[in-house]
């Protein structure tokens, strides 16, 4: 019974060493598919100047989650809500939603629907444009973090679960 406990600990420990490396990994996919989102928006501004709700959901496309669902989400609450304006709806919907990003990342990403659809196209896509080296800064550093700190919370879980192995 004490083997099965002492298991029962090692794994556990384990295993939420490897949660806080998949937390840090699904930040870098989150940011990433915001990076294709922003790139996209790009290319359609040069093309076209398309509604705003049709932009919106052009970003989204072919989005994996959680980041296709949050624009899928915002979308379908911008269609019903018209009278608002996208850049409180995008706010709203950016602090609420369950995203898997840092506080500089949502800060970032809250100034991108304050200037979807409220300028001329060409300064949109200027705007999106240092927007998104800022995004690919970040995606950048996201990565790095993940590399680095996702070995040592893996490691860390299954030390800490040894130590207390050790304790009992």
């Amino acid at each position: 019974m004490e083997l099965i406990g002492k298991c029962l600990v090692l794994g556990g420990m384990t295993v939420m060493g490897l949660w806080h490396a998949a937390g840090l990994r699904s930040r870098v996919s989150c940011l990433g598919a915001f990076v294709g989102a922003v790139e996209r928006a790009q290319r359609e501004l040069a093309f076209s100047l398309p509604p705003v709700e049709e932009l919106l959901g052009r970003m989204g496309e072919g989005l994996r989650d959680p980041a296709g669902k949050w624009f899928q989400d915002c979308c379908a609450f911008f269609q019903q809500r018209k009278e608002e304006c996208l850049g409180e709806i995008w706010s709203r919907h950016l602090r609420v939603g369950t995203l898997p990003l840092k506080e500089e990342d949502l800060t970032l990403l809250d100034g991108l629907g304050g200037l979807l659809g409220r300028f001329d196209g060409e300064s949109q896509e200027k705007a999106l444009g240092q927007i998104h080296v800022r995004l690919e800064e970040q995606l950048a550093v996201a990565r790095a973090d993940a590399e680095r700190l996702g070995k040592v919370y893996g490691t860390l879980g299954l030390t800490m679960g040894l130590f207390f192995i050790i304790l009992l």
